[in-house]
């Protein structure tokens, strides 16, 4: 039911609100008041509408699924990583995240 109310939400924004602001623009133009109120209408109603249907999904993945267990092999990507040598010494790199290669977050410096 909650994925009805999504589309719905989506629907109105995106077919409702753009013929409403395309008859301000029409008729008063695209700097009107009228139109930017239509245009953030149709933008928040269409996110409103994508937020709730990704809620929706989300709490049925929690029903269906309730352990979802993601596998990464490691050192996976490890050599696309860009890395810096760090104030520990030339010997520990870390990556643009603040990673050490052990796994171990580091304090990085402002430059």
């Amino acid at each position: 039911m909650a994925a009805l109310a999504a589309a719905a939400l989506f629907v109105v924004g995106a077919l409702g609100l753009e013929m409403v602001g395309a008859a301000a623009a029409g008729a008063e133009g695209t700097d009107s008041p009228r139109y930017i109120a239509s245009a953030i209408a149709e933008e928040t109603l269409e996110f409103a509408g994508t937020a709730l249907f990704l809620v929706t999904l989300y709490s049925l993945l929690a029903v269906w699924a309730p352990v979802l267990t993601v596998r990464h092999p490691a050192g996976a990507g490890a050599d696309n990583a860009p890395s810096r040598p760090t104030s520990a010494g030339p010997s520990r790199t870390v990556d643009r995240w603040g990673l050490a290669r052990d796994g171990r977050l580091t304090r990085r410096s402002r430059s």
